[in-house]
């Protein structure tokens, strides 16, 4: 499931706005956050819910969106 993840990140990735970023980079990011979202996804299946699933979808994708938005204005800037 997380290689799977990792490789759509870099798919997608790579088809973003500076396509010069280089190869390493891209790999780094989409390592990084497909580990996070999996082991996100697999802390909270293991764990007593104490919040609910949409609470910790919302709080995965800030952090995602936040890592994800400094990545692309420190590449393109």
């Amino acid at each position: 499931m997380q290689k799977e993840l990792y490789r759509l990140l870099l798919q997608w990735l790579k088809s973003g706005p500076k396509q010069s970023i280089p190869q390493e980079k891209l790999e780094a990011q989409a390592l990084v956050v497909s580990w996070g979202l999996f082991g996100s996804a697999l802390q909270w299946s293991r764990e007593v819910q104490a919040r609910t699933l949409e609470s910790m979808v919302e709080e995965v994708i800030e952090v995602v969106t936040v890592n994800l938005g400094a990545f692309w204005e420190q590449a393109t800037g």
